[in-house]
């Protein structure tokens, strides 16, 4: 890559960094609105509901569509938010890797609806809406920068 004389090449890399973690919080606030969206569909089921789960449930749809949302969103957000990096390889990298922490970030809602139940839940994804919104902003002004 030439450089012009007195052109200061961009630096991404704080916006590759508040993107990455923009999304992993996305990714697992999704996750853990599934979760508890789930949590509150299998509360309000008959009570002469049996222990095996039904994959006809909608339930079962929330996991299932949670789940493929939680890995799919972080990455399209991603590779979108990052389109002032010119190189399709790094944004499609970058990418790939928030899609896949927001994904092992999320699981940890899972042993923690174990311990804590919803109250655990519903801070998560408090805690993880909150830094979503404060990171967006860096985003933003990380994209205005570059």
């Amino acid at each position: 890559m030439k450089i012009e004389d007195g052109a200061v090449p961009k630096d991404y890399v704080p916006l590759a960094v508040s993107t990455v973690s923009f999304c992993i919080l996305t990714g697992t606030t999704l996750m853990t609105g599934a979760i508890l969206l789930n949590r509150w569909l299998v509360r309000e089921l008959p009570p002469n509901a049996t222990a095996i789960p039904d994959v006809n449930q909608p339930a079962a749809t929330v996991l299932l569509i949670g789940s493929l949302v939680t890995l799919f969103a972080p990455v399209v957000l991603a590779y979108y938010l990052l389109a002032p990096i010119g190189y399709a390889y790094r944004r499609f990298g970058l990418a790939m890797v928030s899609g896949f922490a927001a994904f092992l970030l999320s699981l940890l809602s899972v042993p923690l609806n174990e311990a804590l139940g919803v109250p655990g839940l519903a801070g998560l994804f408090l805690a993880t809406l909150l830094g979503a919104l404060l990171l967006f902003r860096s985003v933003r002004r990380a994209r205005a920068i570059g």
